[in-house]
């Protein structure tokens, strides 16, 4: 079976699924990974398997599984391997969002690596991640501050390391951001071409295009300072100790359910601990209204030339 070589977050991936959300391994076209990190396999789905029924998961320390109805199986196996069973009728478009959403998160997850639900933009000395829960506006952020000139690093799951000098450092990813229809029209872009996400009605995927943006960006950016984004009126507000700690676990931790039956909220709160030792965190409120988005990137502008969060 025909394979393409990736790499993402540091790792490198062999797919028997053509991804074309990911970089290619930077190899000539057909190059081959002696011994790659990641193997993703598809496999054929048995004579007994439903596209009925209704998505179940299953999730222990080394094993994810989950099924998803009309689309298929996915099993992910000691932070190593990704098996994915397509249902007959499932297109390959219906299969990456899975592929690449939970079932890798949950890679993520059993080889120890911190992930962060954020999305983050380059600026000068650095990067900056947005976190919050869904329907905070994290990409959508990101995208307005990339028609300013702000390149996007990484948007959704952002992969952190802690190197043995320095802050902590973001890998970046692919330059696609997802947004809703009503923020693509906002910005004019209805006209680009737009992949549907097929888990979220209305909601589409967007490469951006770009000197500096993460798909060239081949090494790990420092991290500068993070936020968590809130709706309201203008302003920012410094967070420190448990304020800081328990805000960022709680709106910055992908999936944390899925941790819980890992048995990794501690490790994964150390490393929140100590990701806050090093870089300043702070609350970022701001108007829904997308009019008012130009006096919130004047804003952030502002901060950042001060060299503060």
């Amino acid at each position: 079976m025909q394979r393409w070589y990736y790499a993402h977050s540091g790792v490198s991936i062999a797919s028997e699924l053509e991804l074309p959300e990911w970089s290619q391994c930077g190899q000539p076209a057909g190059c081959e990974i002696p011994v790659p990190d990641v193997v993703v396999r598809v496999e054929p789905s048995g004579p007994t398997e439903s596209a009925r029924g209704t998505q179940l998961r299953s999730i222990t320390a080394g094993e994810y599984r989950l099924r998803v109805p009309d689309v298929g199986h996915f099993h992910v196996r000691d932070g190593r391997e990704i098996h994915v069973k397509p249902l007959p009728a499932a297109e390959p478009a219906r299969l990456r969002p899975w592929l690449l959403g939970p079932a890798w998160g949950a890679l993520c997850y059993q080889r120890d690596m911190f992930i962060v639900h954020a999305s983050a933009v380059r600026i000068d000395g650095g990067a900056v991640m947005f976190c919050g829960r869904a329907g905070r506006g994290k990409s959508t952020l990101a995208a307005q501050l990339g028609t300013r000139g702000y390149a996007l690093v990484g948007d959704d799951l952002c992969r952190l390391h802690f190197p043995p000098q320095g802050p902590p450092v973001v890998y970046p990813s692919p330059p696609r951001v997802k947004l809703w229809r009503d923020a693509l029209g906002e910005l004019g872009w209805g006209a680009r071409e737009l992949a549907p996400d097929h888990l979220r009605e209305g909601k589409f995927h967007l490469t951006l295009t770009g000197p500096g943006t993460g798909a060239s960006l081949a090494e790990p950016v420092p991290v500068r300072g993070a936020y968590l984004l809130a709706w309201g009126e203008l302003g920012v507000r410094e967070l420190h100790g448990m304020a800081a700690f328990h805000g960022f676990l709680a709106e910055a931790t992908w999936r944390i359910r899925m941790l819980e039956r890992m048995g990794q909220v501690g490790p994964h709160s150390r490393r929140c601990m100590e990701f806050l030792q090093q870089v300043p965190l702070a609350e970022l409120t701001r108007p829904r209204d997308f009019l008012a988005s130009a006096g919130t990137m004047d804003f952030l502008a502002g901060q950042w030339s001060r060299a503060t969060v």
